[in-house]
């Protein structure tokens, strides 16, 4: 299986706005995502994976989502990015976490 990322605007937004303050480097994102993906392959439709930027110092949680699939090839969304000191797991089961990637940028 060939696993695909896809970074919605949602994810660049939670990036340069909110978690580090300047420019997603996407491509070096969507590399190192894929070769993540090239080790592990989840079942769930919904995860969420830990991950050092060395570029801003920080632990980050990305939040993925099953994409679509074609044949040999599944996409992978990713939804969110936060801070790894922002989660905490009471969020999660309140659905707040959910909340927070359902809402989509418009502009």
């Amino acid at each position: 299986m060939i696993n695909k990322v896809l970074i919605t605007k949602e994810a660049r937004f939670d990036f340069e706005e909110i978690v580090a303050r300047k420019i997603m480097p996407a491509g070096f994102y969507k590399r190192e995502l894929e070769e993540y993906f090239r080790n592990v392959c989840p079942f769930e439709r919904y995860f969420a994976c830990k991950f050092y930027d060395e570029d801003i110092g920080k632990m980050l949680l990305l939040f993925f989502r099953k994409g679509m699939a074609f044949r040999t090839m599944q996409l992978w969304l990713l939804s969110g990015i936060c801070d790894v000191n922002d989660y905490n797991q009471t969020l999660e089961d309140k659905g707040l976490i959910k909340i927070w990637l359902d809402n989509y940028i418009v502009a």
